[in-house]
């Protein structure tokens, strides 16, 4: 019973005392055997995946993983909403500056359905992120 206790504890993030190290670097090479990334790992582990592949490296433990999921980046959302905010706060300015009188008709439906499209897609952000917030 002990052996499985053993095998199952996953020591806290940051503990470095006793069989904490030993037990991550087993449960690295079990769970990269399984078909985990490091990122799957760090996670679990409460450490980066930078220093669950250090290790790996260290025990000579591929992951495969890995390999398979390549340098994908990982979007930051918050990132990504705030830029689109800043980007849509000067598009506002923008249009302010337009004299409609002076705009090509034979462009303005084109104009229309793609700002149409636009908004729709932006307005429904708006409310899944209203109904994320509340």
């Amino acid at each position: 019973m002990k052996a499985q206790r053993e095998e199952t504890w996953i020591p806290t993030g940051g503990d470095r005392h006793g069989r904490a190290p030993t037990q991550r670097r087993i449960l690295i090479k079990k769970w990269a055997a399984e078909g985990y990334s490091s990122r799957q790992m760090a996670e679990r582990l409460g450490m980066d995946d930078v220093s669950v592949r250090l290790i790996a490296r260290q025990i000579d433990a591929e992951i495969p993983a890995d390999t398979i999921i390549g340098r994908t980046k990982r979007h930051d959302s918050n990132r990504i909403v705030g830029e689109t905010a800043n980007a849509l706060e000067g598009l506002a300015m923008g249009i302010e500056l337009v004299s409609l009188d002076e705009l090509d008709p034979d462009q303005a439906g084109d104009w229309v359905a793609s700002l149409t499209e636009s908004m729709q897609a932006i307005n429904q952000f708006i409310k899944a992120l209203k109904e994320a917030t509340q």
